[in-house]
Protein backbone atom coordinates (compact mmCIF):
# COMPACT_ATOMS: atom_id res chain seq x y z
CA UNK A 1 0.00 0.00 0.00
CA UNK A 2 1.63 3.88 -0.72
CA UNK A 3 1.29 6.34 1.34
CA UNK A 4 0.47 9.57 0.70
CA UNK A 5 0.89 12.83 3.28
CA UNK A 6 -0.45 15.98 2.18
CA UNK A 7 1.88 18.79 4.00
CA UNK A 8 2.00 21.56 1.85
CA UNK A 9 -0.75 23.85 4.17
CA UNK A 10 1.02 27.00 5.98
CA UNK A 11 -1.02 26.13 9.10
CA UNK A 12 -2.78 29.66 9.80
CA UNK A 13 -4.48 28.58 12.90
CA UNK A 14 -1.66 26.92 14.46
CA UNK A 15 0.42 30.41 13.92
CA UNK A 16 2.37 29.24 10.46
CA UNK A 17 4.07 26.09 12.84
CA UNK A 18 4.06 22.61 10.65
CA UNK A 19 2.05 20.08 11.53
CA UNK A 20 4.12 17.28 10.80
CA UNK A 21 6.11 18.65 13.74
CA UNK A 22 4.06 19.21 16.17
CA UNK A 23 4.55 16.72 19.15
CA UNK A 24 2.99 14.40 21.31
CA UNK A 25 3.14 16.16 24.53
CA UNK A 26 3.29 12.37 26.05
CA UNK A 27 6.00 10.90 24.36
CA UNK A 28 7.58 13.84 22.80
CA UNK A 29 7.33 12.04 19.09
CA UNK A 30 5.97 14.39 16.38
CA UNK A 31 2.53 13.64 13.78
CA UNK A 32 5.24 12.36 11.31
CA UNK A 33 7.35 10.36 13.94
CA UNK A 34 4.18 8.56 14.50
CA UNK A 35 3.16 7.89 10.70
CA UNK A 36 6.84 6.70 10.63
CA UNK A 37 6.37 4.00 12.39
CA UNK A 38 2.91 2.98 12.02
CA UNK A 39 3.42 2.68 8.08
CA UNK A 40 6.20 1.11 8.48
CA UNK A 41 7.12 -0.93 5.04
CA UNK A 42 5.09 0.83 3.05
CA UNK A 43 6.06 3.15 0.61
CA UNK A 44 5.85 6.74 2.03
CA UNK A 45 5.37 10.20 0.09
CA UNK A 46 5.25 13.46 1.31
CA UNK A 47 4.07 16.10 -0.47
CA UNK A 48 5.38 19.50 1.24
CA UNK A 49 4.96 23.35 0.03
CA UNK A 50 5.17 26.00 2.70
CA UNK A 51 8.31 25.52 4.89
CA UNK A 52 9.07 22.48 3.08
CA UNK A 53 12.73 22.39 4.18
CA UNK A 54 11.72 22.11 7.83
CA UNK A 55 10.60 19.03 7.27
CA UNK A 56 13.23 17.96 4.30
CA UNK A 57 15.95 19.00 6.43
CA UNK A 58 14.69 16.59 9.52
CA UNK A 59 13.70 13.91 7.23
CA UNK A 60 15.84 13.63 4.16
CA UNK A 61 15.16 9.76 3.53
CA UNK A 62 11.84 10.10 2.52
CA UNK A 63 10.46 10.69 -1.02
CA UNK A 64 9.18 13.97 -1.93
CA UNK A 65 7.09 16.14 -4.09
CA UNK A 66 7.33 20.12 -3.92
CA UNK A 67 3.99 21.77 -4.44
CA UNK A 68 5.08 25.02 -5.79
CA UNK A 69 2.04 26.40 -5.99
CA UNK A 70 0.53 25.93 -2.31
CA UNK A 71 -0.21 29.15 -1.81
CA UNK A 72 -2.84 29.39 -4.32
CA UNK A 73 -4.52 25.54 -4.41
CA UNK A 74 -5.88 23.03 -1.75
CA UNK A 75 -4.96 20.28 -1.09
CA UNK A 76 -6.13 18.66 -4.14
CA UNK A 77 -3.38 20.32 -6.05
CA UNK A 78 -1.04 18.48 -3.97
CA UNK A 79 -2.52 15.17 -4.65
CA UNK A 80 -2.72 15.73 -8.18
CA UNK A 81 1.62 15.71 -7.90
CA UNK A 82 1.51 12.20 -5.93
CA UNK A 83 -1.36 10.60 -7.83
CA UNK A 84 1.38 9.57 -10.92
CA UNK A 85 0.59 5.53 -10.75
CA UNK A 86 -2.80 3.44 -10.05
CA UNK A 87 -1.11 1.65 -6.92
CA UNK A 88 -3.15 1.15 -4.23
CA UNK A 89 -2.98 3.95 -1.74
CA UNK A 90 -3.85 5.67 2.03
CA UNK A 91 -4.04 9.51 1.54
CA UNK A 92 -3.82 11.15 4.76
CA UNK A 93 -3.54 14.96 5.86
CA UNK A 94 -0.71 15.86 8.23
CA UNK A 95 -2.52 16.63 11.27
CA UNK A 96 -3.48 13.75 13.55
CA UNK A 97 -1.89 11.31 15.78
CA UNK A 98 -2.71 8.44 14.71
CA UNK A 99 -2.29 4.46 16.18
CA UNK A 100 -1.19 0.90 14.55
CA UNK A 101 -4.09 -0.56 15.88
CA UNK A 102 -5.95 1.91 13.84
CA UNK A 103 -4.17 1.39 10.14
CA UNK A 104 -4.28 -2.14 10.96
CA UNK A 105 -7.70 -2.60 10.95
CA UNK A 106 -7.90 -0.15 8.35
CA UNK A 107 -5.96 -1.92 6.01
CA UNK A 108 -7.39 -5.03 6.80
CA UNK A 109 -10.60 -3.52 4.80
CA UNK A 110 -11.52 -4.34 1.20
CA UNK A 111 -12.62 -1.50 -1.22
CA UNK A 112 -12.41 2.00 -0.87
CA UNK A 113 -12.90 3.86 2.25
CA UNK A 114 -13.86 7.68 4.07
CA UNK A 115 -12.44 7.99 7.42
CA UNK A 116 -14.92 9.85 9.64
CA UNK A 117 -16.12 10.68 12.84
CA UNK A 118 -17.94 13.34 14.32
CA UNK A 119 -16.45 16.21 16.77
CA UNK A 120 -18.29 18.49 19.25
CA UNK A 121 -16.51 21.85 17.79
CA UNK A 122 -16.98 21.58 13.95
CA UNK A 123 -15.60 24.34 11.83
CA UNK A 124 -17.40 26.45 9.33
CA UNK A 125 -14.74 24.42 6.91
CA UNK A 126 -15.47 20.82 7.96
CA UNK A 127 -15.69 18.73 4.99
CA UNK A 128 -19.27 16.84 5.96
CA UNK A 129 -20.57 13.59 4.41
CA UNK A 130 -23.99 12.61 3.60
CA UNK A 131 -24.32 8.72 4.14
CA UNK A 132 -26.44 5.73 2.82
CA UNK A 133 -26.02 2.21 4.04
CA UNK A 134 -22.67 2.34 4.99
CA UNK A 135 -21.63 4.34 1.67
CA UNK A 136 -20.65 7.91 1.40
CA UNK A 137 -23.17 9.44 -1.18
CA UNK A 138 -22.02 13.20 -0.82
CA UNK A 139 -19.29 15.68 0.79
CA UNK A 140 -20.38 18.92 1.40
CA UNK A 141 -18.26 22.06 2.32
CA UNK A 142 -19.17 24.75 5.37
CA UNK A 143 -22.40 24.66 7.75
CA UNK A 144 -23.74 20.86 8.64
CA UNK A 145 -27.26 20.09 6.86
CA UNK A 146 -27.91 17.01 9.39
CA UNK A 147 -26.42 16.64 12.91
CA UNK A 148 -25.97 12.69 11.87
CA UNK A 149 -23.60 14.04 9.06
CA UNK A 150 -19.85 13.02 9.65
CA UNK A 151 -17.15 14.87 9.22
CA UNK A 152 -14.61 13.66 6.42
CA UNK A 153 -11.07 13.73 8.81
CA UNK A 154 -8.94 13.98 5.66
CA UNK A 155 -8.10 9.68 5.25
CA UNK A 156 -8.49 7.97 2.12
CA UNK A 157 -8.08 4.55 1.50
CA UNK A 158 -8.57 3.75 -2.17
CA UNK A 159 -7.60 0.31 -4.05
CA UNK A 160 -9.80 1.00 -7.27
CA UNK A 161 -7.35 1.97 -9.90
CA UNK A 162 -9.96 3.74 -12.07
CA UNK A 163 -10.58 5.63 -8.96
CA UNK A 164 -7.66 7.04 -8.35
CA UNK A 165 -7.41 7.77 -12.29
CA UNK A 166 -10.70 9.74 -11.99
CA UNK A 167 -9.62 11.47 -8.48
CA UNK A 168 -6.20 12.17 -10.21
CA UNK A 169 -7.95 14.17 -13.14
CA UNK A 170 -10.19 15.86 -11.03
CA UNK A 171 -8.17 17.26 -8.70
CA UNK A 172 -5.90 18.31 -11.74
CA UNK A 173 -9.18 19.85 -13.06
CA UNK A 174 -10.00 21.99 -9.41
CA UNK A 175 -7.02 22.32 -7.44
CA UNK A 176 -8.60 24.73 -5.14
CA UNK A 177 -10.97 22.34 -3.54
CA UNK A 178 -10.67 20.13 -1.03
CA UNK A 179 -9.66 16.50 -1.73
CA UNK A 180 -12.51 15.53 -0.95
CA UNK A 181 -14.30 16.98 -2.82
CA UNK A 182 -12.78 15.24 -6.03
CA UNK A 183 -13.84 12.11 -5.06
CA UNK A 184 -16.45 10.42 -7.25
CA UNK A 185 -19.35 9.03 -5.03
CA UNK A 186 -21.69 8.66 -7.58
CA UNK A 187 -19.82 6.14 -9.86
CA UNK A 188 -18.04 4.36 -7.28
CA UNK A 189 -18.47 2.21 -4.27
CA UNK A 190 -16.79 4.59 -1.69
CA UNK A 191 -17.36 3.36 1.96
CA UNK A 192 -17.65 5.41 5.62
CA UNK A 193 -15.37 4.40 7.99
CA UNK A 194 -15.89 5.64 11.38
CA UNK A 195 -12.89 5.63 13.39
CA UNK A 196 -15.13 6.12 16.69
CA UNK A 197 -13.74 3.02 18.03
CA UNK A 198 -10.02 4.17 17.76
CA UNK A 199 -7.62 6.41 19.50
CA UNK A 200 -7.41 9.20 17.77
CA UNK A 201 -6.69 13.17 17.87
CA UNK A 202 -6.61 15.74 15.19
CA UNK A 203 -4.69 19.15 15.84
CA UNK A 204 -5.58 21.95 13.54
CA UNK A 205 -5.93 24.74 15.67
CA UNK A 206 -4.35 26.02 18.83
CA UNK A 207 -7.06 25.09 21.14
CA UNK A 208 -6.92 21.55 19.53
CA UNK A 209 -3.27 21.01 20.92
CA UNK A 210 -4.16 22.58 24.11
CA UNK A 211 -6.74 19.51 24.69
CA UNK A 212 -4.46 17.44 23.59
CA UNK A 213 -2.29 18.69 26.43
CA UNK A 214 -5.02 18.13 28.56
CA UNK A 215 -6.30 14.55 27.56
CA UNK A 216 -2.15 13.25 27.20
CA UNK A 217 -1.24 14.68 31.09
CA UNK A 218 -4.52 13.98 32.11
CA UNK A 219 -4.88 17.88 33.39
CA UNK A 220 -8.47 19.20 34.58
Amino acid sequence: MRVIILAAGQSLLLDGFHKLLIHDPLTKKTILDTYLEVFKGHEITVVVGYKALEIMNQYPELNYVYNKDWATTNNSGSLALALTETTPCLVLSSDSFITQEFVSDLLKKEGNHVVTGIRESRGSGAINCMLSEGRISEVYHGAIRNVSDPESLGIFKIQDSSLINNWRRNCMSYPHLFAAENLNFIDYQIRNYPVDKHSFFEVNTVYDYMRLINARLNKD
